[in-house]
């Protein structure tokens, strides 16, 4: 997608733009998430997915990060990421 706009848009973009809707998504429906691509990106997509959690679910930054490997542990987060 990011090569369809006038300016660059990248995932871990629309994750934030869209950060009230992922956390209920996740936090409050039992949503799922894959992320497949580049490690670069799937680093930001997390970081993105971080934030996400520290401003609509209240977290702090460890609580933030034990949420991140619970939503993995629990296959609510799936990597499928590879170096460029």
């Amino acid at each position: 997608f990011s090569r369809e706009e006038a300016s660059k848009v990248y995932v871990q973009h629309l994750v934030a733009a869209d950060g009230a809707l992922l956390w209920h998504l996740l936090a409050r429906c039992g949503a799922h998430v894959h992320i497949c691509g580049g490690t670069a990106m799937g680093r930001a997509v997390c970081e993105a997915l971080v934030t996400v959690a520290r401003q609509h679910g209240g977290m702090g930054a460890d609580e933030a990060s034990v949420w991140m490997h619970q939503l993995e542990s629990s296959k609510h987060l799936v990597k499928e990421l590879w170096a460029a």
